[in-house]
């Protein structure tokens, strides 16, 4: 899944009128990207290298030691990658009652955080998943008769 489409959403349905509304849009983002960064580098070997460790995250700004302490506290991290999208919601929920979001329409970014969070749950699954060797053999053996 791409955080594009949940930003743009943001971008739309946030009034910017005060600066609690930037710091809602900004933090929201963060943890998007925090969350999908944590859930990927599992999987990828280019994100594994680019955030190693709790100070990358750190340095590169996407969580402060009090929130990978918080998440720590429920499990290895690359485990609980789905926090922050929590942490989102409950964001957007709080916003709605302080006029930070057009009203009635937050459900639409309570809606796009839950497809996020179901796109990087699928991403999640392809990397528990292990093809059986019958597959590799079947594949080969399909791809010698068509060569």
């Amino acid at each position: 899944p791409w955080p594009d489409s949940l930003a743009l959403q943001v971008q739309g349905l946030v009034m910017f009128e005060t600066e609690e509304a930037v710091e809602y849009s900004h933090r929201f983002m963060r943890y998007l990207i925090l969350s999908y960064v944590l859930c990927l580098r599992r999987i990828s070997k280019v994100i594994r290298e680019t955030f190693p460790s709790h100070s990358s995250l750190i340095a590169a700004r996407l969580a402060t030691l009090e929130e990978l302490e918080v998440m720590e506290k429920e499990g290895e991290l690359d485990m609980v990658w789905w926090i922050p999208l929590g942490w989102c919601m409950t964001m957007t929920k709080n916003a709605r009652h302080k006029q930070k979001i057009i009203p009635s329409d937050h459900k639409e970014i309570l809606r796009g955080v839950v497809k996020f969070k179901e796109g990087l749950e699928s991403v999640e699954g392809h990397d528990h998943i292990q093809v059986p060797p019958v597959y590799k053999q079947v594949w080969t053996y399909s791809y010698s008769l068509t060569s």
